[in-house]
């Protein structure tokens, strides 16, 4: 049986996108698209996808608000989350949502497939790119933290 999936996000093109890179794939069926968070939360009431891969930047209501709604009414819905920011801070609240997936919007195509097929199986997916960001970003904020005379730390 297909997994399905509620595709949100408030640029058409972006959901042509992610509509062109999903259709081949027989064991993924795109049962509807959202343009804002409330039009996400109502569709998800009525659909019940298994995954909703959502903006996190919207209007009306926001990805992290949205996704909080949806997790907290529909525990077994899974939420990927599709942004253009790779900021600590946005991953942090979309995870805290109930997120179990980040993709950054320029890696669509090549990880949407993939993210999609590891959440559906339980587990997160974080962008590669996100990991990357994310290890630059630590490895900044300790170099900043020694040179203030701070703690320092040792990868054992």
């Amino acid at each position: 049986m297909a997994t399905t999936i509620l595709l949100v996000d408030d640029n058409k093109e972006i959901l042509a996108g992610m509509r062109t890179a999903l259709k081949s794939n027989e064991d993924i069926k795109i049962i509807g698209d959202a343009r804002d968070g409330l039009q996400a939360v109502s569709l998800v009431r009525e659909l019940k996808p298994d995954i909703v891969v959502m903006d996190i930047t919207m209007p009306y209501m926001n990805g992290i608000d949205a996704t909080k709604e949806i997790i907290s009414e529909n525990p077994s819905i899974k939420v990927i989350a599709l942004s253009m920011h790779s900021e600590w801070a946005f991953i942090s609240k979309m995870i805290e949502a109930g997120a179990t997936g980040y993709l950054l919007k320029d890696n669509i195509i090549e990880e949407l497939t993939k993210a999609i097929t590891i959440v559906d199986r339980g587990r997160i997916y974080i962008s590669k790119r996100i990991k990357d960001i994310s290890a630059i970003s630590v490895r900044e904020k300790l170099s900043r933290r020694q040179k203030s005379g701070g703690e320092t730390y040792e990868n054992k």
